[in-house]
């Protein structure tokens, strides 16, 4: 990096300093803390619509099935 010389002809670099660096570590791993959580939620919600529409689906199927000649999906048992 380039040094400049400050006021008082002390040599000061640019580069970035232990704790600084340490401070942005700690900054990315609080937020990486924080969205960890969010998306292990959000996942969990995606599963829980796609399972209501798989089966929002099925009741489709079987409603149409049902309805197309008036039947039941399931043969009505008979005791004759």
């Amino acid at each position: 990096m380039h040094s400049t010389h400050s006021h008082h002809g002390v040599r000061r670099s640019k580069a970035f300093s232990i704790s600084e660096l340490l401070t942005v570590i700690t900054l990315i791993t609080a937020g990486v803390g924080i969205l960890v959580p969010l998306a292990t939620a959000v996942r969990q919600d995606i599963r829980v619509m796609n399972c209501i529409s798989n089966m929002r689906q099925i009741a489709l199927g079987m409603n149409l099935y049902r309805f197309k000649d008036d039947t039941f999906f399931l043969p009505r048992l008979r005791f004759d």
